[in-house]
């Protein structure tokens, strides 16, 4: 099974070379994906032009890309999911830190309020 160029873009994910679909309009999709699509809206995801389960061309063959570009592009994908998880990671930690950052503003807040509270029942009791 090697992977073609391309992301079926109901699902989002690679498209596997047995499993490829079309639409009359041109447009690419999984199978299993599009078939769904279809039953469901009678339309191109894409392009939005009426289709019907009929139109979509079945099976789609493509000549195997050579092993380096297959491979460059699996270790692409790899690498882009894996940045991906990474920067979302790092997202969610610099919104806890804000987080945190906001609650020690609201506890200083609170602290200086009291502090002038103190100081100023000293000052009526001299």
């Amino acid at each position: 099974m090697s992977q073609v160029r391309g992301r079926c873009v109901i699902c989002t994910s690679t498209f596997i070379s047995n499993n490829i679909a079309a639409l009359q309009c041109g447009h690419t999709f999984h199978f299993d994906c599009v078939s769904k699509w279809v039953e469901r809206s009678k339309t191109c995801p894409n392009c939005r032009v009426r289709t019907t389960d009929r139109q979509i061309i079945k099976h789609l063959y493509f000549d195997a890309p050579d092993e380096f570009n297959t491979t460059q592009t699996v270790s692409s994908d790899l690498q882009v999911e894996t940045l991906s998880i990474a920067l979302e990671k790092e997202k969610s930690s610099h919104l806890d830190a804000l987080e945190e950052v906001r609650k020690l503003k609201d506890q200083v807040s609170s602290l200086q309020a009291k502090i002038f509270n103190v100081s100023a029942v000293e000052a009526n009791l001299m």
